[in-house]
Formats: C-alpha cells, structure tokens, sequence
C-alpha cells in the first residue's frame, strides 16, 4: 500500500495522486475520510469508493521515477558546529544541537541586517512546547539527528536536511522529523540553488523503520507533520525511503506543498488543503510528470 486516508477529516488538492505500489489496494480510504484530488493513480490497483471525489481513477499505471534521485547531500557542503564537553573524564568533540535556547549569533552572523550562517550542520533540531525557533534563511544539515518540534519552527528560505557526514552507502543512522499534536511547522523552501523547492529532505541512506510488514502502513511510523491551523510547508517534502505521516487536528491550508514519500498516510479529524497549484510558479516547486502508458490500438 502506497497512500491511505483515515479519521474523519477531508484532504483537498488541486493536483493529482500516484502510487508506485504494485499492490492490489495501492491506494485505499478508510473510515469516514474524504479525498478530493484531480487524478487518483497507481503502479497497482486502486479500492474504489465513495471516499474519493476524482475526475479519474487511474490504476495499473506506468511507475514514476524518483524526481530528485539526482539531488545528493556532499559531506564537503557540511560545515558542522561543534562543541569540546567531558564525557566520562574524557574531552569530547561533538556536533552542536539547535535548540529554541541556542544562543543564535554563535552560528549566525548578522551584517547591514543581513543574517548568514557561519555553520549549517548540526546535530539535531529541537523546540520545546510554546517555545518558538526562527530559523534564519539556508540549508540545515542535521547529522545523524532528528527534529522534533513541540512548538513552532519558522523558516523562509529554508531546507531541513536529514543525512549523516559519513560518505559510507549503508549502515549509516540518518534522522527522522516528528511534530506532536501540538507542534507547528512553517517552512517556505529557497526558490534558487541546488536545494530550490526542497523543503525538508530525507537522505536516501535511511531505511524503512518500525513497519510490521513490506508495504504496510504503519501508525508508528517515525516521520510525522501536523496539518493544524497553524502549520504550513511551501515546498518539498521528500522521504523516499520511509512512510510520512500527516496528522490533521485542525483546518489548514499548505500552499505549493509536494509529497514524495515511500508511503503516505492522512489521518485525523481535520480539513487539510494542499492547494494553488498555478501559484506555485517561481516557489522552486517543480511539477512531477506521471509516466507513459502505450496503449496497442486494433
């Protein structure tokens, strides 16, 4: 399975769906969910109900490639920050974590108003609950670490980057984002460079964690994003090998939004809107293109 719905709440967008899931139910709605999209399709077959409003339903279709399968976090990009604390009667260098208390200025430089990064890796993100963490614009390599936000995160111009400095293909620890029940999210991606659209990146090293079953869905899945009337991602959210979570516990508008994950999985009581699809023009947010279907003809 591919993508689920559940709870009570709607999901409405303004683009289509598509699952590379071969599986006979790639694309299911469950409970009371309500989905609205242009296009409903998938590599397998697709359980049709009355859940869904489509203008088509388009299953047994062509595989997309990974989009961003070109778009690689380099270790030499990574300029961590670092701090020397005993541990055990020993010295011990260490990557910094960004908290909400970080003393800001030591990793940022403010010039004529301008505020830059002087370092842009870390070990992990972290706001506490009512706490808010205004992240200045540029990429934030989070190494081996994860975020977690139980208050507000805040970024124009921002990509969070989940990844390990270490060059190793495999075996390597690569972070996770959660965002509790009470925690808000609002990122808007940098609209050039090499990271133009991406919002919040995943590194492809990391493997597909706490699932009971290939292919399951999966409620304790690590990478959770709430849709709450107060949260909002203008960008990419990429997760190609582990199942992303978007929990609606109020109604919420996330503009220019595109999920690329190994699963997708909407639940919760709310209305979320992932829409205005012709406004995402200049937003660094380029369209996917489904594939081919060849069709013989008599």
């Amino acid at each position: 399975m591919g993508i689920q719905t559940s709870g009570n709440g709607a999901v409405e967008t303004d683009c289509s769906w598509m699952t590379n899931s071969r599986s006979t139910t790639a694309a299911v709605a469950k409970g009371s969910s309500r989905v609205k999209a242009d296009v409903l399709a998938a590599a397998g077959g697709i359980t049709q109900s009355a859940n869904f409003t489509v203008t088509r339903y388009d299953p047994y279709s062509p595989a997309i490639n990974d989009p961003y399968a070109n778009l690689t976090p380099l270790p030499a990009d990574m300029n961590c920050a670092t701090e020397t604390v005993k541990v055990g009667g020993n010295m011990v260098t260490r990557t910094v974590a960004l908290t909400d208390s970080s003393v800001m200025s030591n990793y940022f430089a403010t010039n004529g108003g301008v505020t830059t990064q002087t370092n842009n890796c870390f070990a992990s993100i972290s706001v506490g609950s009512n706490k808010t963490l205004t992240l200045p614009a540029g990429v934030y390599y989070i190494d081996a670490g994860n975020v977690n936000i139980q208050g507000t995160l805040i970024g124009n111009g921002v990509t969070i980057v989940l990844t390990n400095k270490s060059a190793a293909l495999t075996g390597v620890t690569i972070g996770t984002v959660d965002a509790n029940a009470s925690g808000n999210m609002l990122i808007t991606a940098p609209t050039s460079g090499k990271w133009a659209g991406m919002a919040i990146y995943q590194d492809r090293r990391a493997t597909d964690v706490n699932t009971p079953g290939a292919g399951q869905m999966n409620s304790a899945a690590p990478n959770k994003i709430n849709g709450n009337s107060n949260s909002g991602i203008t960008g990419v959210l990429y997760f190609p090998n582990q199942q992303l979570t978007y929990n609606g516990n109020g109604a919420s508008a996330f503009r220019c939004t595109q999920v690329v994950a190994r699963r997708v999985q909407f639940s919760g009581t709310s209305d979320m809107k992932l829409t205005d699809k012709a406004g995402c023009l200049g937003t660094g947010v380029e369209p996917v293109e489904g594939g081919v279907r060849v069709r013989l003809v008599a």
